[in-house]
């Protein structure tokens, strides 16, 4: 039973470094590591060797970021789908902090994540695992959904309507090194299984977002040592 963790990248190869040690460190499951890099140039490629990780450079950096973060997601689906039993996607900001395994999160489920109730609910895309078996050439996608008004990831309200998907929950936490608002914040999914920076590659352009990063970088490593 063969288990993929799919990563869509944006611009940061230091948040990528990380994210495979920790892959490395917690995931039980020894899976392979795709690697989706959305970025506007192209940066991390070189950094990434293995014979377990696969790296695919995408053109979707042109497009707005939810249609840029559903091109790329609904690529690397397609593209692996075949070949996995299970896939786990993840942001490039949402790291593993303590052990856990795919196979487990999906014990009597056709996929897991972490809601959003909308107009619709679906599972945000940046922390959800597939059944690839159990949804039985269900298509799968990620795309975002002007009719009911549903960011990436809004069309999985299609699986949700058929099968049953377990619901990861989340926390929000106080970040005590870093205050200014919107971001002063990180998030825990999972139990405490995951930690999400948010907004890590900085689309709209918030003040102070280096030092924010290190703030959550000097968070990471404290939970993970």
């Amino acid at each position: 039973m063969k288990t993929a963790v799919i990563i869509i990248a944006f611009n940061d190869s230091r948040l990528i470094e990380k994210q495979l040690e920790l892959i490395d460190k917690f995931c039980t499951d020894k899976p392979d590591i795709i690697i989706f890099d959305n970025s506007n140039v192209e940066c991390i490629k070189a950094n990434f060797k293995s014979n377990h990780i696969y790296y695919n450079f995408t053109d979707g950096y042109y497009l707005n970021p939810s249609d840029s973060h559903s091109t790329a997601a609904n690529a690397a689906y397609k593209m692996f789908s075949p070949f996995y039993n299970r896939l786990l996607f993840l942001d490039h900001d949402c790291f593993p902090i303590k052990e856990f395994s795919v196979s487990e999160m999906l014990i009597g489920w056709c996929l897991a994540g972490l809601g959003q109730q909308k107009t619709k609910t679906y599972f945000w895309p940046g922390c959800v695992a597939f059944d690839v078996n159990k949804l039985k050439g269900f298509p799968v996608d990620f795309s975002t959904s002007q009719e009911y008004g549903l960011d990436t990831g809004g069309n999985l309200y299609r699986i949700l309507e058929v099968f049953q998907g377990t619901y990861l929950n989340e926390q929000h936490i106080p970040n005590p090194y870093f205050t200014e608002p919107p971001y002063n914040f990180y998030s825990t999914i999972h139990n405490g299984t995951f930690m999400h920076f948010t907004n890590a590659s900085n689309w709209n352009n918030t003040p102070l977002n280096e030092q924010r990063m290190e703030s959550l970088y000097k968070i990471l490593n404290e939970q993970t040592v």
